[in-house]
């Protein structure tokens, strides 16, 4: 199996790949607790 093909079977990303404007804003909101702690 070459390595993007075990990339894909468990769903694994790019690392440091940036993600779009919508979901940072998703993340960031999911984390406003910690943030502000």
């Amino acid at each position: 199996m070459t390595p993007a093909q075990l990339a894909a079977k468990y769903g694994l990303t790019v690392s440091g790949a940036r993600v779009g404007l919508k979901d940072y804003v998703g993340q960031l909101w999911g984390r406003r607790h910690f943030i502000l702690a």
